[in-house]
């Protein structure tokens, strides 16, 4: 398993609270590799909680070496402890679960925060602050309009 010396305080800002310590709806694990220089959240030591850090190397018996974003490593992450950020852009149409619900609700992206939490107008005129990004998804995409059917010459 995964070894490291340093062992999380809780002064240290974990990215989830207790009650989100599973893999959120959203993220699906892959078959594809993780990209090195990736920005990602990992379960140090196999723990509860999500931490931010960057992939720092993906070695050769299939797990990663991660960095925290509190200057802490880990080496030898199972890639099942490990989700690639996934990043959204302001004006961006989304569908998320208002207050951490279970359904998802469509919405725009107002506003992108530093954190990875995003401030959402819903469509139905609801306002959300600060939505983390595991509780957003891309909206599926519109469908074309059909064409008007074109009139005999």
């Amino acid at each position: 398993g995964a070894r490291c010396t340093h062992r999380h305080k809780e002064a240290d800002r974990p990215t989830t609270t207790p009650r989100d310590n599973h893999r959120p709806s959203n993220i699906h694990p892959s078959s594809m590799a993780l990209r090195v220089g990736a920005v990602v959240e990992a379960r140090h030591a196999g723990g509860e909680m999500w931490f931010p850090g960057t992939l720092a190397a993906a070695n050769d018996d299939g797990t990663y070496d991660v960095h925290y974003d509190d200057g802490e490593a880990e080496r030898g992450v199972d890639a099942a402890l490990i989700m690639e950020v996934v990043s959204f852009s302001t004006g961006a149409v989304v569908e998320a679960r208002h207050g951490s619900g279970s359904q998802y609700y469509p919405g725009r992206v107002v506003r992108a925060h530093g954190d990875n939490t995003y401030d959402v107008d819903y469509d139905d005129g609801d306002k959300e602050q600060g939505v983390r990004w595991t509780l957003l998804k891309h909206a599926p995409a519109e469908p074309a309009e059909p064409a008007e059917p074109a009139e005999p010459a």
